[in-house]
């Protein structure tokens, strides 16, 4: 849950701004933010894993909110699938 909040506000940003858009900065604090509050709210299974998702997912926001508009959704699921656990 955590991963997906993320990465589907920095894909809408990276798809519907340009790359040098202020908001593109801004959504990485917000997402600090955003991840802090998860982690002050650890404290079941669910909040632990929303925690661990909303983690990986500081770590891909560079590369999605770098990235031109036409290269977005690739980011995007690109990005999705390295922080999303694989069910085997």
């Amino acid at each position: 849950m955590g991963a997906q909040f993320l990465l589907n506000m920095a894909y809408i940003l990276a798809k519907h701004t340009p790359t040098e858009h202020k908001s593109r900065s801004v959504v990485r604090r917000f997402a600090r933010y955003k991840t802090f509050l998860y982690l002050l709210g650890a404290s079941g299974a669910f909040g632990r894993n929303r925690y661990r998702g909303a983690k990986a997912a500081l770590a891909e926001l560079p590369i999605i909110c770098s990235s031109e508009p036409e290269m977005a959704a690739s980011k995007y699921h690109a990005a999705m699938a390295r922080c999303l656990p694989q069910n085997d």
